[in-house]
């Protein structure tokens, strides 16, 4: 009896130190399976980082791509009405007295202003009904002392309607800015900007120099909103205050200019005109308006 009680308990000690060894195994099995987890998860968040970051730089090179294009885009529509032909109503328009170009060429008092107007590619809004004309103030040295006042239109991009975007998708707007070089006061010169060796009986040329800037911006990336923004001028030395950029950089709108300087020379064909006798050609007559 005592051997028995002897073997029974030598057989539960196996069974236990079994058992025992059998538990360790299963905890070790479970610890390697939870680093194996953690370091799946880690692997995991650092994959959907490096995404985020992917994504992030892929959206902000689209965003440069399209602001780019549309600011493009506005400097074209100019470029090719003005080198378009003479005879369409485009080019009538920008060079009459309310157009974009006109008013500076035909207005004599239009030196020191800004014509800004919100560019769409479907609209006519480079005349002053539907553009903005800023004039600014400066004292005796030039400075600018205040922001520019709107002495006419007062129109600008609207990103709360459909017309403030530069299509209908209403994605991105682009405001138009284009205000004449600054005359260099200390040049003595007379007439400068008209070609020399010119006499009454030729044609003659007037050379005008508009600097363009156009500022593209996307809205719905601001962190307040921009429509104040547009009403400011795009020409640093017409304000003491902020340009338009600044303001679009302040609230965290996304924004891309593109300047350019245009030349236009104005040339003024001169005919001669001479009705002698009654044997006038009437082709002549009526190319003189006579």
């Amino acid at each position: 009896m005592k051997q028995m009680q002897a073997n029974n308990a030598r057989l539960k000690k196996v069974v236990a130190m079994q058992m025992s060894g059998r538990y360790q195994q299963e905890g070790a099995a479970l610890i390697a399976v939870l680093l194996f987890l953690i370091l799946i998860s880690l692997a995991g968040v650092m994959a959907v980082k490096q995404s985020s970051t992917d994504l992030k730089l892929a959206t902000s090179d689209q965003i440069n791509t399209l602001l780019l294009q549309s600011s493009d885009a506005g400097q074209q529509q100019l470029e090719e009405i003005v080198n378009g032909n003479d005879s369409k109503q485009p080019y009538k328009d920008v060079f009459s007295i309310t157009g974009v170009f006109g008013y500076y060429i035909l207005n004599d008092n239009s030196a020191n202003t800004e014509f800004i107007y919100c560019f769409n590619d479907k609209a006519q809004k480079y005349l002053m009904k539907n553009a903005n004309v800023l004039e600014p103030s400066f004292d005796k040295d030039g400075n600018a002392t205040k922001e520019p006042d709107s002495i006419f239109g007062g129109k600008s991009c609207d990103v709360t309607k459909e017309a403030g975007y530069t299509s209908n998708r209403q994605i991105i707007s682009t405001q138009m800015s284009v205000s004449p070089e600054p005359v260099d006061d200390s040049s003595n010169e007379a007439f400068p900007n008209v070609a020399l060796g010119e006499d009454s009986d030729s044609d003659t040329s007037d050379v005008r120099i508009f600097d363009i800037r156009s500022t593209s911006t996307v809205p719905s990336y601001a962190t307040s909103t921009i429509v104040d923004c547009f009403k400011k001028t795009s020409v640093k030395r017409y304000t003491n205050g902020e340009t338009l950029v600044e303001c679009l950089n302040s609230k965290d709108s996304p924004s891309k200019t593109v300047f350019e300087q245009a030349s236009l020379e104005l040339k003024a064909k001169t005919r001669k005109c001479t009705k002698f006798g009654k044997d006038v050609d009437p082709a002549q007559l009526k190319a003189c308006g006579l």
